[in-house]
C-alpha cells in the first residue's frame, strides 16, 4: 500500500478510512442528483486548503457551473443565489454581505491548488496525458477526480469492456503519479426494483470492471 496523500472532509469518514492512499482508485457512486459532485467538490476544497494539488475532470458540468458549487461549499450561499449575484461580483460599487463573502471565496479558490478541466469529451488516454502535464507544471498532484466515469469517450463497440479498460488505466495512473484518483459513477436502476434498495457494488453502471478495479 502507498502513503496517505489526501484526506476526507468528513471527520467520521476520515476516522473510518484513515485518508486516501497513493495508488488508490476510489469510487463514489449514486443515482443522478444524489450529491456526488457536491461531495467531491467538498473533498477537493478540503485537500487544496491543506496545500495538496487537486485536479478535476468535469465532463458533466461546465467550468461556471462547477465554480458555483465551489463557491456554495465555501460560503453556504445557495446555488440559485450565487447565480443571481454573479453579474455584480466585478462591480466594486456593489456592496453587501453575500457579495463580500463570494468575493472572498473567489479569492480563496484562485489561490488554492485546484485545477479544472471542463472539456466534455475525454478518452482515458487524454485524462492520463493531461494529469501528467498538470503534475509536471504544478510540481505535484495529490488527488484527481473524474466526474463522471460513464462519460469517458470510448473508441470500441464493446462498452462494458472498453469502460473496464479505461478504469484500469485510471488505476495505473494513480500508481504512476503517486496520487489518488476518485471516480464518480452512476448507479444502474436495478436497486430500485429490489426489496432492499440499498446499493450494492454490482449496481455500478456500465461495467463489472468498475467494482473489480476500484479500492
Amino acid at each position: 500500500r502507498g502513503m496517505y496523500v489526501a484526506g476526507w472532509p468528513l471527520p467520521s469518514l476520515q476516522s473510518m478510512m484513515n485518508g486516501i492512499e497513493s495508488g488508490d482508485l476510489v469510487m463514489i457512486a449514486g443515482s443522478p442528483s444524489s450529491g456526488k459532485t457536491s461531495f467531491v467538490v467538498q473533498t477537493l476544497l478540503y485537500n487544496a486548503s491543506k496545500g495538496r494539488p487537486t485536479l478535476i475532470f468535469s465532463m458533466d458540468r461546465g467550468r461556471s457551473k462547477l465554480a458555483r458549487r465551489f463557491l456554495a461549499k465555501l460560503t453556504g450561499i445557495s446555488l440559485a443565489k450565487i447565480k443571481e449575484i454573479e453579474p455584480h461580483l466585478a462591480d466594486k460599487t456593489q456592496v453587501g454581505t453575500e457579495l463580500q463573502m463570494l468575493r472572498q471565496a473567489v479569492h480563496e479558490i484562485e489561490h488554492r491548488p485546484i485545477f479544472i478541466d471542463d472539456r466534455r469529451s475525454h478518452t482515458a488516454a487524454d485524462i492520463v496525458a493531461i494529469s501528467k502535464s498538470v503534475k509536471e507544471k504544478s510540481g505535484g498532484l495529490a488527488l484527481i477526480a473524474v466526474d463522471f466515469l460513464q462519460m469517458i469517450a470510448l473508441a470500441g463497440r464493446n462498452r462494458p469492456q472498453d469502460l473496464s479498460e479505461a478504469v484500469q488505466m485510471l488505476r495505473a495512473l494513480a500508481g504512476d503519479l503517486d496520487c489518488a484518483v476518485i471516480g464518480l459513477s452512476q448507479l444502474n436502476r436495478q436497486h430500485v426494483y429490489r426489496q432492499d434498495k440499498r446499493p450494492q457494488l454490482s449496481d455500478l453502471s456500465g461495467s463489472g470492471g468498475l467494482e473489480q478495479t476500484s479500492d
